[in-house]
């Protein structure tokens, strides 16, 4: 179940980061868009390796693994967290860019609008994960 979870948030972050490289970054066009796109690939280039290895520590704490009692301890619940902090200041990048381009409209305030959705159901996704597995 802490899997499912852990996968969940995997894939919605490579869905961020697959759309704030593509359609989000072609139509930024004000300095602070375009910021605040790059601070989300960078944050949701570092999600998906703190999530996984989460998941690899969840695979192994049954014993299985001869280092099984070493990773628990040295993958903790807390990397969850940290994709979760991150998708939520990409959220937040993203609303202060909005602010920005909020009277000019066009493409910046479209493509901004989308990618905070997004980027919400990230963090959410991360938080569901989070919440899915124990202490």
């Amino acid at each position: 179940m802490e899997n499912a979870g852990v996968n969940a948030a995997i894939e919605k972050v490579n869905e961020v980061k697959t759309f704030m490289k593509g359609p989000v970054a072609k139509g930024a066009k004000h300095k602070e868009v375009k910021e605040a796109v790059s601070q989300c690939v960078e944050h949701a280039g570092q999600s998906p390796l703190a999530l996984a290895l989460r998941k690899l520590n969840n695979d192994t704490s049954d014993g299985s693994h001869p280092l099984s009692g070493k990773m628990a301890k040295a993958i903790p619940k807390k990397l969850v967290d940290i994709s979760t902090h991150e998708m939520q200041s990409c959220v937040d990048a993203l609303k202060r860019g909005e602010e920005e381009t909020k009277g000019a409209g066009g493409d910046d305030a479209k493509v901004t609008a989308e990618g905070i959705k997004l980027a919400q159901e990230t963090a959410n996704a991360c938080s569901i994960a989070e919440a899915m597995i124990k202490l």
